[in-house]
């Protein structure tokens, strides 16, 4: 669904950008992610995502992933946003600043980045303030499952098999149930006929 609403919006953004993306190892309650539809900078090389962003995230649709999901919805009421600035032309890595109304730069502890592994597939680097030497555990790895032009991938396959019976050995388990905000009159793209500011998707 997210694809299917938001694919293709944003011509500006680069190919490798594309798609939907899966949070493979991520320990966090969340599954997939779409950057398209985000506002993109090419001068800059920067990639403008909007925290707790409609139609872009989903969330496990458990108690944890529930109290996640208002913590970034509260931040999407602050038009918090993260920020992804390339540091090279051909857009292999990028720190990940979060800013708050927009301009105020946001300390959370932690040193994001992003590094190209290959053509779908990135390493989510998390460093703490206090160990900027070692990755932290809440680091991960990035999966392209769908392209730019709506196509599976081969990791699309292993992404559900992990949120099935029995999982994929050495990823986390997460349910298959997962929350998405969807267009409320709470959000920038609002739909009256949508009455919820969450939807309950499957994969």
């Amino acid at each position: 669904r997210m694809y299917r609403k938001r694919g293709g919006s944003n011509p500006l953004l680069p190919e490798k950008l594309r798609g939907v993306f899966w949070m493979a190892t991520n320990i966090a309650p969340e599954l997939v992610a779409t950057f398209e539809g985000e506002r993109y900078d090419p001068e800059r090389r920067r990639l403008y995502v909007t925290s707790g962003g409609v139609l872009s995230w989903t969330y496990s649709a458990s108690c944890v992933g529930f109290v996640y999901w208002l913590f970034l919805r509260v931040s999407y009421i602050f038009c918090s946003t993260l920020h992804i600035n390339f540091t090279d032309d051909s857009l292999t890595s990028a720190e990940m600043p979060v800013y708050i109304c927009g301009c105020c730069f946001c300390p959370m502890g932690m040193v994001w980045r992003m590094e190209q592994i290959d053509d779908n597939t990135w390493d989510r680097q998390i460093y703490t303030y206090c160990n900027m030497n070692e990755k932290s555990k809440m680091s991960y790895i990035l999966k392209r499952v769908i392209d730019g032009n709506g196509n599976k991938l081969p990791a699309f396959d292993e992404m559900i098999q992990s949120v099935s019976p029995g999982g994929v050995p050495g990823l986390p388990q997460k349910p298959a149930m997962q929350i998405m905000n969807g267009d409320s009159c709470f959000s920038c793209f609002s739909d009256p006929s949508e009455k919820k500011g969450y939807e309950m998707v499957p994969p």
